[in-house]
C-alpha cells in the first residue's frame, strides 16, 4: 500500500483535483475531475466539497493546493551562511521590496543555498488574510490544506534534476507560470498574465466568431508556422499573438540569467501550450535554445494534466525544497503547539528555577546572539540609508566609503563638514556661516518704509562719523567690540539625498543674499537656489520670509 497524495488547483474559471498513488518510487494517476468556478461565494463552497468528494480526499488526506495570486518573489543574498543569522533578516529585506505591511503578511522561503560568497535564499510573501480565508474554506468543508505551495515551484517536480539551469513553462489557458530550476530547486519564478486564450480572443477580434467556436478550432486544426507566401491572414494573427507573450518571457530569462552568471540552455514547456501544434518548435527558434515538451514523471500524465499532477507530487518533496505558506502562525497544528508548550512551562516551571540559574551563562550568550541579528539589520537599514544600498559586510562598507572619498568632487572626506545627513550637525554649520550684520541701519531695494522715518534736515549740520567700531543694534554705544549676526529664524529643514530645503525669516531681503553668499563657502555645497520671497508680519514685527533648496556632495 503506498501513500495517496491530492492536488486542489483554483483556477480563474475552473477548479481542478487529481489523486496521486505513490509506490516504491513510482507513481501514478488515480483519478482527476475539472468543475466550473461558481462566482457565489455559497456555490463555490458546495462545488469544492463536491471535488474533494469526487477525488476521493477527506481531512486526514495530504492535500496540496497551489497560490499564485499577490505572491511576491524575491532572491535575496547574504555574506553568511549561518542560518540562525539569514532566517530573521529575510523579513528586514522583504519589507522593502513588496507593498505588504509586515504583519499583514505571511513569508515563506526555500532553503537557504550555500553560494561562494555566502548565501541565498528564494523567499515570497503573500496575504495573511489570503492564507486564512482559504484555510478556512477547507476546513469548512470538513478538510484541510497539507501544503500551500507558491505554484510555479511545483515546476521541480516536473524535470529531471540536473545542475545545468532550466526554465520550465507552464502555459495555461489566462495564466503562464515560469521558473528557472538549478539542481531540482526553484531559483527564480514570475507568474504572466496570459495563455492560450490570448491566441483565441485575437483570432476571435479577427473573424468576427464567437471565442467557443475559434477555441473549438484552434484545438483542432490551429497551429504557430513561420511565415509564407501563400499564408492566409488568421495565421500571422497566431504568430503576432504567441510572439508577443515570448517577449514577456525573453525579458524573464535575461533577468534571471544575470542572476545566475550562466545561461539557460533548455527550455521546458508544459500545460495547454505543449498541446497547441507548433508551439514548441516555435519556441526553439524564437529563443535559440532547445525547447522540449516536459511531463510530470508519473503513469497517466500528460501535457494537459501534468501541472496538476505535479502540485500533488509536492507533498512528498522535502520542505526545505519548496516554498510552503503553512508556516509561521498557519503551520499544521500551530494552535496546539502553542497551549502545550504553555501548559508545560507552567507544570515545570518550579522545578527548572534552580536549573535557569544554572545555565544562566547559555541564555545570556543566546541573548547575545539575539541582539548581533537584530544590529545586523540596523546595519543593513543605516548602510541603505548612507550608502544608498543594504549592505551587512564591514568590509564591504568600508570599501564603499573609501571609492566615495576617492570620487568626492571637493576634496577629501574630511574637508567636507557635514560628513552625516543630521540636522543638528546642518545647523551648527549653518550657525558658523551666518555673516555680520555691518549695515543695521541701511535700507535696502525690498525693504518696506516705515511711515514714522524722517526726512533729513538740509538745514542741520550733518553728525560726524565715530572713529571706532558702529553700533551693534539699536541702543549700543559707540566703541562696543563685535559685530552682531543676521537675525536668521529657521522655521523648517527638509533633508534628502543631496538635497536640503530650508525656510524661515530675516529682518531683511538683503541679509538672505548675505546668508546664500557665506553659505556657499561650504565645500560640499554644490548649489543654492533661492525661492520667492513674502513678508510676514507687521509694523516692527515684520519679517522676510525665505526658502533655499541646497544640493551637496557630503550627504
Amino acid at each position: 500500500m503506498g501513500n495517496n497524495y491530492f492536488a486542489i488547483d483554483i483556477g480563474s474559471t475552473s477548479i481542478k483535483g487529481c489523486a496521486v498513488e505513490e509506490n516504491k518510487g513510482a507513481s501514478r494517476m488515480v483519478t482527476s475531475h475539472e468543475v466550473s468556478r461558481p462566482d457565489d461565494p455559497l456555490e463555490f463552497k458546495k462545488a469544492l466539497e463536491g471535488l474533494l468528494k469526487m477525488v476521493g480526499a477527506n481531512g486526514k488526506d495530504r492535500i496540496v493546493v497551489g497560490l499564485s495570486d499577490m505572491v511576491f518573489v524575491r532572491n535575496l543574498s547574504f555574506p553568511f551562511t549561518d542560518a540562525k543569522k539569514v532566517e530573521p533578516l529575510i523579513q528586514y529585506e522583504l519589507a522593502d521590496q513588496i507593498p505588504l505591511d509586515a504583519d499583514e503578511s505571511v513569508i515563506a522561503h526555500s532553503g537557504i543555498e550555500r553560494t561562494e560568497k555566502g548565501s541565498r535564499v528564494v523567499a515570497a510573501a503573500t496575504s495573511a488574510e489570503q492564507v486564512s480565508s482559504l484555510l478556512s474554506l477547507f476546513r469548512e468543508v470538513g478538510s484541510d490544506i497539507y501544503r500551500l505551495v507558491f505554484s510555479p515551484a511545483r515546476c521541480a517536480a516536473v524535470v529531471p534534476k540536473i545542475l545545468a539551469p532550466v526554465m520550465v513553462a507552464d502555459v495555461g489557458g489566462k495564466r503562464t507560470e515560469l521558473a528557472v530550476i538549478v539542481d531540482g530547486r526553484l531559483f527564480s519564478a514570475r507568474v504572466l498574465n496570459g495563455g492560450i486564450e490570448n491566441i483565441v480572443e485575437s483570432l476571435a477580434k479577427y473573424s468576427g466568431r464567437n471565442e467557443a467556436e475559434v477555441r473549438q478550432w484552434l484545438e483542432q486544426s490551429g497551429s504557430v508556422s513561420a511565415h509564407h507566401q501563400e499564408e492566409e491572414g488568421f495565421e500571422s494573427v497566431i504568430r503576432e499573438a504567441v510572439n508577443q507573450q515570448f517577449e514577456d518571457w525573453r525579458r524573464f530569462i535575461i533577468a534571471t540569467e544575470r542572476l545566475l552568471g550562466s545561461k539557460i540552455e533548455t527550455i521546458y514547456v508544459t500545460g495547454k501550450g505543449a498541446a497547441f501544434s507548433g508551439f514548441v518548435p516555435w519556441s526553439t527558434g524564437f529563443f535559440e535554445r532547445e525547447s522540449k515538451v516536459v511531463v510530470a514523471p508519473c503513469e497517466g500524465a500528460n501535457s494537459v494534466n501534468s501541472s496538476l499532477i505535479a502540485l500533488a507530487l509536492m507533498a512528498g518533496f522535502p520542505r526545505n525544497d519548496i516554498i510552503d505558506f503553512r508556516s509561521g502562525g498557519f503551520a499544521r497544528d500551530a494552535a496546539y503547539s502553542l497551549v502545550k508548550h504553555k501548559a508545560l512551562s507552567v507544570s515545570l516551571g518550579i522545578s527548572l528555577f534552580f536549573v535557569m540559574l544554572v545555565i544562566s551563562g547559555i541564555l545570556n550568550h543566546k541573548r547575545l546572539e539575539r541582539e548581533e541579528r537584530d544590529l545586523l539589520g540596523v546595519v543593513g537599514f543605516l548602510s541603505k540609508q548612507v550608502l544608498g544600498k543594504r549592505s551587512y559586510n564591514a568590509s564591504s562598507i568600508k570599501r564603499s566609503i573609501k571609492k566615495r572619498k576617492t570620487k568626492s568632487k571637493k576634496g577629501a572626506l574630511a574637508d567636507n563638514p557635514i560628513p552625516a545627513m543630521s540636522a543638528y550637525v546642518l545647523l551648527s554649520e549653518i550657525s558658523k556661516k551666518i555673516p555680520p550684520r555691518k549695515d543695521v541701519g541701511v535700507k535696502k531695494d525690498g525693504d518696506k518704509k516705515s511711515p514714522k522715518d524722517k526726512k533729513p534736515d538740509e538745514n542741520k549740520p550733518p553728525k560726524p562719523k565715530p572713529t571706532g567700531p558702529g553700533p551693534l543694534v539699536k541702543g549700543a554705544k559707540p566703541g562696543d567690540k563685535g559685530v552682531e549676526p543676521i537675525a536668521l529664524d529657521i522655521e523648517e529643514i527638509r533633508i534628502k539625498t543631496g538635497k536640503i530645503k530650508i525656510s524661515g525669516t530675516v529682518e531683511r531681503a538683503m541679509d538672505v543674499d548675505a546668508l546664500i553668499t557665506s553659505l556657499k563657502t561650504i565645500k560640499c555645497i554644490e548649489e543654492i537656489k533661492a525661492g520667492k520671497m513674502k513678508s510676514v508680519g507687521s509694523g516692527e514685527n515684520e519679517k522676510k520670509q525665505f526658502s533655499l533648496d541646497i544640493t551637496m556632495t557630503c550627504l
